[in-house]
């Protein structure tokens, strides 16, 4: 993943990383090294609907970040219990 990356390349990163990992910290309770690159919000947090939206307006408290052309639904779901995530994940 960092393999061709410069060291400053990396140490970017690895400060963005732990920012949002804070971010998400505050938002779900779960231990911080327990995040990796790897986590999944939906899957393995279990973040979704507004939740999802508190989370992002946290992560803008650090970076100015363009949301717009995200879809929110197709990504994190409604807020509520869904028949398709229960059979899904």
């Amino acid at each position: 993943m960092f393999m061709n990356l410069s060291n400053q390349e990396k140490i970017d990163i690895l400060r963005i990383s732990k920012k949002i990992f804070i971010c998400i910290v505050r938002h779900t309770r779960k231990d911080l090294d327990k995040l990796s690159l790897k986590t999944c919000i939906v899957k393995d947090l279990r973040i979704s609907g507004d939740d999802v939206d508190d989370l992002v307006q946290d992560i803008n408290r650090y970076f100015q970040i363009d949301w717009s052309s995200l879809n929110f639904k197709e990504y994190f779901g409604g807020e509520g219990f869904s028949i398709v995530e229960f059979f899904v994940f």
